[in-house]
């Protein structure tokens, strides 16, 4: 007896492509902004040969790529949607709840950008991640003479 899969006849479901775009003020500093390049660099690479993510770094001010060239260059790699992350600690600042927002959908008008962009909450409106954060650094400095 042969057993039919449901999927015969059926095209495969393409898996969506997902960008990131991690998001941080921008600074004069190269190695600040060099700092949001390694993490976006690290979690790209933290998906293994996940195709589905694209990661991209990009800031508010000051330096380059700025926001909107980062939506363009990750719409110009084909993804089905993208996800901002503010790479900031606090939640209720004005670059978080004002800046990023108008520039996000500044880009989209002006771009023309037709695929849904969502925003996360920034990184340190996570508590508990934070606190963990905090204590691995109190306890790794704790007792150690400068």
């Amino acid at each position: 007896m042969r057993i039919e899969t449901a999927t015969r006849g059926k095209e495969p479901t393409k898996k969506k492509k997902v960008g990131v775009l991690l998001m941080d003020h921008g600074s004069r500093n190269k190695a600040s902004n060099l700092r949001l390049h390694e993490l976006a660099r690290l979690y790209q690479d933290s998906m293994g040969n996940d195709e589905s993510f694209v990661v991209q770094a990009a800031h508010m001010e000051l330096a380059e790529p700025s926001i909107p060239q980062g939506l363009n260059t990750l719409v110009s790699q084909g993804v089905d949607e993208i996800v901002c992350h503010p790479y900031f600690l606090s939640a209720d600042g004005r670059h978080v709840s004002e800046d990023i927002p108008r520039i996000v959908q500044d880009s989209i008008e002006s771009l023309s950008i037709s695929i849904p962009i969502r925003t996360t909450q920034p990184v340190g409106s996570n508590t508990d991640i934070m606190l963990q954060a905090i204590h691995s650094l109190v306890q790794g400095t704790a007792g150690n003479t400068a």
